[in-house]
């Protein structure tokens, strides 16, 4: 049971919603020790979030509301926060994307140097391109912001990301700038057509293909990425790690450990996946993989066949028709298998599963 709706945001203070959390708290004990209460849904937030300040001079919201909860012994079974990092939906997408991963990981280390205990399960319960609605939200920016919000995430020490916009939904242009909506489903005002936007394909892909759909526990790695000629190397250590401004970004002069990120399972079925994510709008990348492990003296590769699972242009792309804009080509991931190689070839605007098996 989640508690709260953006207290921060709406300007509540820590103790009032501290006060409320440990009266539900109370009566969600009676209920049994399966009901687990957490909270509070944190809007998102930069640098740090911060309110006005108390008698001792403290602005941590967040800190004041773990004092106040831990002093009347109220439990803390989770914690949760949204995450839609970027208000100005009319700006280009390209430099935007480059960001995920710092903004959510700064957003991260800020809370946890407030206190948000590291032993609890953290859930993004609401995540999405912009609160704003835009054209980004159903072209392939959708896609690539999707995955590589999860992989951050997750690679970060986050339990759940829930992805906000499950319904279908129709087109909006709240800022008079572009049309779109945070969605997986198109639906058309004239007729019962329903369309699959990019997002939706970004779902399957990391839920069926880079994650194995099983109940089980899956194995986060952190992967490094650094340029490199003509290829970019990827490593993995074997330790897990928990780990603002818009500018122009001119995609012909991007290095590929600018745009490239990549997250690193090791699945139930003893195969590894990468999901590799290539965020120039223009121009490909080459991969080259090597995971490095501490019982290993050297790096070692993938063996035998990979497996390959593409999503990019070439799948999708958006007619953009103000009110009537709608998908032109709407197609799964591409699905492919080659013999492990030196280096793997990433589309402009892509993501891309490797999965395979290392050498002995």
């Amino acid at each position: 049971m989640e508690l709260g709706e953006e207290p921060d945001g709406q300007w509540a203070s820590a103790e009032d919603y501290a006060a409320l959390y440990t009266g539900v708290a109370r009566r969600v004990a009676s209920l049994g020790p399966k009901v687990k209460l957490g909270g509070p849904s944190l809007q998102s937030f930069e640098d740090k979030l911060l309110t006005w300040p108390d008698a001792a001079g403290n602005r941590s919201w967040m800190n004041r509301f773990l004092k106040h909860i831990r002093s009347a012994g109220a439990p803390f079974d989770f914690f949760s926060f949204e995450f839609y990092p970027f208000d100005n939906i009319c700006a280009d997408a390209a430099p935007q994307l480059l960001e995920i991963p710092k903004r959510l990981g700064a957003m991260m280390s800020s809370l946890r140097a407030d206190g948000v205990p590291s032993d609890i399960p953290w859930l993004i319960t609401e995540y999405g391109y912009s609160v704003f609605s835009g054209r980004h939200e159903v072209d392939i920016e959708g896609a690539l912001f999707t995955a590589d919000t999860v992989g951050a995430f997750l690679t970060l020490g986050g339990a759940k990301p829930y992805l906000y916009g499950y319904e279908p939904n129709y087109l909006q242009n709240e800022l008079k700038c572009s049309w779109g909506n945070l969605m997986m489903f198109q639906l058309n005002e004239k007729n019962d057509e329903l369309h699959r936007l990019s997002t939706y394909y970004a779902a399957q892909l990391i839920t069926k293909e880079w994650m194995q759909p099983i109940n089980e526990p899956h194995e986060i790695f952190p992967v490094s990425v650094s340029s490199a000629t003509p290829t970019s190397i990827l490593s993995l250590d074997r330790e897990r790690r928990t780990t603002k401004s818009p500018m122009r970004v001119d995609p012909k002069k991007l290095t590929a450990s600018a745009v490239v990120t990549v997250y690193a399972v090791r699945r139930p079925d003893k195969q590894w996946a990468l999901l590799a994510i290539n965020k120039n709008p223009i121009h490909s990348a080459r991969l080259s993989v090597q995971f490095k492990t501490h019982d290993a003296q050297e790096p070692l590769n993938f063996v035998g066949q990979v497996e390959l699972i593409q999503f990019s242009r070439q799948q999708y792309a958006w007619h953009d028709d103000g009110p009537n804009g709608h998908p032109i080509r709407s197609l799964p991931p591409r699905h492919f298998t080659r013999e492990a190689s030196s280096s793997y070839e990433l589309p402009p605007y892509s993501l891309t599963v490797l999965r395979g098996k290392l050498s002995d």
